[in-house]
């Protein structure tokens, strides 16, 4: 399993069939996971919970083309995304800018 900490953006490679695990800091109400080389499916939670490849209820950003979901978290206490693949695909997880995304102060 490989893994980190968005503080506030994180980007890797995913492994087949192996769980990342990347903690979102604390402050943020929305994050865009990116598909970056859209090689393959990238399903995802954010609950904590262990997705599955190809998997519902799972996200999912979908190949084959550069994609982005957009996930709404609650900006008072850390969030957990797992994701998970059957390729290699290149991912990001990154906040995002403008009205939409308020910067919250950690409590």
């Amino acid at each position: 399993m490989a893994g980190g900490q968005a503080t506030p953006n994180w980007a890797n490679e995913l492994a087949v069939d192996v769980v990342d695990t990347v903690e979102l800091a604390p402050g943020q109400t929305m994050y865009e996971i990116v598909n970056v080389d859209g090689t393959a499916r990238i399903d995802y939670t954010a609950d904590g919970s262990a997705p599955l490849v190809g998997g519902t209820p799972t996200g999912r950003v979908l190949p084959p083309c550069i994609c982005v979901d957009t996930i709404f978290v609650n900006p008072n206490g850390s969030t957990v995304i797992k994701l998970i693949s059957a390729g290699t695909p290149h991912y990001t997880i990154q906040t995002t800018a403008g009205p939409e995304s308020q910067q919250v102060a950690p409590t």
